[in-house]
């Protein structure tokens, strides 16, 4: 008998809209709420639905355990191969803490990301997540990797996969970022890719989400004229040593306004008909709030749920 009130996700059929991957349980048709939270993290205005067509873009219930092994159940987006076990996952509405920005999924391994989708004559590589959707929205490239981890060299299935394209690294202008286009240069030249270009950013410190952010999808007026093109004796003539350390994030919080009046009204209807904060279902809730039983009314009550359980202190 399991009194705890986490459990690990079991394993749904597609038609009940999720599927789960290794404690990560994807929803399969997001609503647009979604779209539009990860486009406000990229930096990205206007439509947002060309994130739709990015066929590693997850979004979800990522259900992973702390550095001291404390369970947690955090609402996620994330750029994942579920078939060569990499990608990263980041909070949705909130980071995953102040010093965590984003994560790989328990058990897998860091590389380069994107290799099951790579396509066409120009591609380029770069660091994380965030820079490869604010590239992947210029429009410019057919295909992108990006690293998981700044330090991660090209492995020979990753250099394999380069030979013979147009390869552009795009590299942040910082210290970690500078050391790793340099050991990215030195491995595709030394196993013969010699189609090669560098971009850095002009301004100390930036990465490519920061040079899109204001632009919609297509746009490259913030973008051009944002960077400095390097051949490969260039870039290994930079010392990294120049350059500012990696810039730290702040700990925004993504969600629009937190409606806690629905909360309270929550919190009242948990009282009175004596319904539990674990969720087991929604219908009972739509029910004795009044709502329509659509999936953007559940969504909300899922969210407001897990706010009041993870505040539970503060309710009684």
């Amino acid at each position: 008998m399991n009194l705890g009130l986490w459990t690990e996700p079991k394993a749904k059929n597609s038609e009940n809209g999720t599927k789960n991957i290794d404690g990560l349980k994807i929803t399969l048709d997001p609503g647009d709420e979604s779209y539009d939270l990860i486009q406000k993290q990229l930096g990205l205005v206007g439509d947002s639905s060309w994130l739709k067509h990015e066929p590693m873009l997850v979004v979800g219930l990522y259900f992973g355990r702390g550095g001291k092994g404390q369970k947690f159940c955090h609402d996620v987006w994330g750029i994942i191969e579920p078939e060569r076990q990499t990608g990263r996952l980041r909070g949705l509405y909130k980071p995953f803490s102040s010093t965590r920005k984003s994560l790989c999924i328990r058990g897998w391994k860091n590389g380069f990301c994107g290799l099951s989708e790579l396509s066409g004559d120009r591609v380029f590589i770069c660091e994380g997540e965030k820079d490869f959707l604010a590239l992947r929205a210029t429009g410019i490239w057919d295909s992108g990797l990006f690293a998981t981890t700044a330090s991660i060299g090209l492995s020979l299935e990753v250099l394999y996969a380069l030979e013979g394209r147009h390869v552009t690294i795009c590299a942040q202008a910082d210290r970690q970022g500078i050391y790793a286009a340099k050991k990215w240069a030195e491995e595709l030249t030394d196993f013969g890719v010699d189609n090669l270009e560098i971009l850095i950013p002009k301004i100390e410190g930036e990465d490519w989400a920061d040079i899109m952010n204001g632009n919609q999808y297509g746009e490259l007026h913030n973008f051009i004229g944002a960077f400095n093109t390097h051949s490969v004796q260039e870039l290994l003539a930079l010392n990294p040593s120049d350059f500012q350390e990696a810039k730290k994030e702040n700990k925004p919080r993504f969600s629009p306004k937190w409606d806690r009046e629905f909360t309270q009204k929550l919190k009242d209807v948990c009282w009175e008909k004596n319904l539990p904060y674990v969720l087991r279902s929604t219908t009972p809730f739509l029910e004795a709030l009044g709502l329509e039983k659509s999936k953007v009314n559940r969504n909300k009550i899922s969210r407001h749920l897990r706010y009041c359980l993870t505040k539970k202190k503060d309710l009684d």
